[in-house]
């Protein structure tokens, strides 16, 4: 019989307990590690978008333009709206692809007999332009 300290079976229950609680923290680091990484918002980043969600985004922006600032558009007319407009009014704000390039472009916004129509064109960086986009 052991008197004087530990035995082998307090010394493996306790080390055991020390395991444990070391995989459990090195999980939850690792889970808030991911969110920081794969959340930019949370460590003051751009948000990053696909070329189809800007063009998208841009037209949401300037039909709310458009309604907000009460333009009505003759028959057979066209408007254009740039993305500097829409930023100036708090419509959008910098838009940026995936490969964290800036986005600038503009709508071309016309109304015909048959209704409305909108024809996003953007440019980010040096990387992507909308077929038909000019300067």
């Amino acid at each position: 019989m052991n008197n004087r300290g530990w035995g082998l079976n307090e010394m493996l229950l306790y080390c055991g307990l020390l395991g444990i609680a070391f995989i459990i923290v090195i999980v939850l680091v690792e889970q808030n590690f991911k969110s920081l990484v794969t959340n930019p918002t949370d460590l003051g980043e751009e948000q990053v978008y696909t070329h189809k969600q800007i063009e998208n985004n841009l037209i949401v922006a300037s039909t709310k333009y458009l309604e907000n600032q009460d333009i009505e558009i003759q028959n057979g007319s066209t408007i254009k709206i740039t993305t500097k407009i829409l930023k100036e009014n708090n419509y959008i704000s910098d838009l940026y692809d995936t490969n964290h390039e800036l986005c600038t472009g503009y709508i071309i916004y016309s109304k015909q007999d048959d209704g409305y129509s909108y024809n996003p064109y953007i440019k980010c960086g040096n990387i992507y332009q909308t077929k038909g986009y000019i300067n």
